[in-house]
């Protein structure tokens, strides 16, 4: 198991800390700068070292933040599942396939 420390930017609270003691931890969770937080992770050493090894060129952190992409990407896809089924849907597709592609 590899542990990793990283820092990972995040957007401005919209909602300062309600009290100096919140203001003085949260300056104090903020090692790096203003603009983000460090985070330790333990990774699984055979995971990354398949990560990386099929993504030639990309740096560890490149890798794990395409990694959170693509988990959000597919948990987000997988909530269309239970649409499935529950729409009819009228049409040609001979006639889709033989249209002009519109304007982008």
């Amino acid at each position: 198991m590899q542990t990793i420390s990283f820092y990972y930017l995040r957007k401005a609270d919209p909602v300062g800390p309600e009290s100096a003691s919140e203001a003085s931890e949260a300056s104090e969770a903020s090692e790096a700068s203003e603009d983000g937080m460090r985070t330790t992770l333990n990774l699984d050493d055979e995971a990354l070292e398949a990560a990386m090894a099929v993504s030639p060129g990309m740096t560890k952190t490149a890798v794990i933040n395409e990694a959170l992409r693509q988990y959000a990407r597919r948990r987000r896809l997988g909530s269309y599942r239970s649409l499935r089924g529950r729409f009819q849907w009228e049409g040609s597709l001979d006639d889709l396939r033989q249209r002009e592609p519109g304007p982008r």
